[in-house]
């Protein structure tokens, strides 16, 4: 007879607390549960982050007591305070992406408050209606060029230059996010096989890439041989103690593309690891004559639409018939 067959005997039965036994979970922990319900380190700490600035809004200093007040009054109450957030951000002018990420994580704060029995009500807020993907353009071909060969530069004289120059491939031969590049640990990389373990957006299990371009193989090698092959985050800081491995930040990432982008003498708006990913996703668009179906394998879409907008925007359809309408 299977194991899972047998039943308990009364022994057994004993070392089973009563469900009477456990204790009930209560406004204040509902901060905690939230960041122990993130399966990602990146999650839990935008998690953190949009919590933090709910906070602000609401003239809180810790975390916990917000979403206390957030969730202690009823619903009616909690909508207000979610309308008048809203509202504020809004006029701060973030990102419709931004604010429904902010959104998106009070209303998973009410549901798990629900489902725990803390509250019996949700929230009902609207998102914020935005076009996404509207500029796909990157830095442009010749601005690729021109960050690249000032990366390379930089590497063959620093450490960091090494580090940097390994992220930036990364970010442009395999079109990576920026939050893909910082969870990055050693263990990933197989040099034997060329493969790169990653951790995708959405994704519950790890995916392998082929990191087929020499550069790109190269570039990870040279950074490895001032890092080391020890275990640990594949991506550190420079100016630590030797002794002391910290794990590179997505705002760190951000800031040394931009830096690159101004070594590069790019004019105007300085180009961001996702301008970095629009620029591979575009130009990979460009070098497949417009295969859709290819172009969302590279780029890793979940929506062949998604991927529809860069060959769109590629193609400039609108700009084409606007001439023609002028001509005519």
């Amino acid at each position: 007879m299977s194991n899972d067959l047998i039943p308990l005997s009364r022994s057994d039965s004993a070392d089973i607390p009563a469900v009477s036994s456990f204790p009930k979970v209560s406004l204040w922990d509902m901060y905690a549960a939230l960041l122990a319900d993130a399966t990602k380190p990146t999650t839990r700490r935008g998690r953190i982050s949009d919590i933090r600035d709910l906070a602000r809004s609401m003239n809180f200093t810790e975390p916990a007591a917000a979403v206390v007040a957030l969730l202690g009054d009823g619903s009616g109450q909690c909508n207000a305070w979610v309308t008048r957030y809203k509202a504020e951000m809004l006029q701060r002018r973030q990102a419709p992406a931004t604010i429904n990420r902010k959104l998106s994580t009070l209303g998973r704060l009410v549901k798990l408050a629900r489902r725990m029995g803390v509250i019996d009500w949700l929230i009902e807020v609207e998102s914020v209606k935005g076009q996404s993907y509207r500029d796909t353009r990157g830095p442009g071909r010749s601005g690729w060029l021109r960050m690249e060969a000032a990366a390379r530069k930089v590497s063959a004289r620093t450490d960091q230059g090494r580090r940097d120059y390994a992220i930036l491939r990364l970010l442009y031969d395999l079109g990576l996010r920026r939050a893909e590049v910082v969870e990055l640990d050693v263990s990933h990389w197989d040099p034997e096989t060329a493969r790169l373990s990653i951790m995708g957006k959405g994704r519950g299990d790890r995916e392998l890439l082929d990191v087929v371009g020499a550069p790109t193989c190269a570039a990870l090698e040279a950074w490895l041989e001032v890092r080391g092959r020890e275990p640990g985050p594949l991506f550190i800081r420079c100016d630590h103690a030797a002794d002391e491995v910290a794990r590179l930040s997505g705002n760190a990432i951000y800031e040394l593309v931009k830096s690159i982008g101004r070594a590069a003498g790019i004019k105007g708006k300085l180009p961001t690891p996702h301008g970095i990913r629009h620029q591979s996703i575009t130009h990979f668009a460009e070098l497949s004559a417009g295969d859709v179906f290819a172009t969302q394998a590279h780029a890793r879409h979940r929506s062949a639409t998604t991927t529809q907008v860069y060959i769109d925007n590629l193609e400039d359809k609108a700009s084409k018939v606007r001439k023609i309408l002028a001509e005519e």
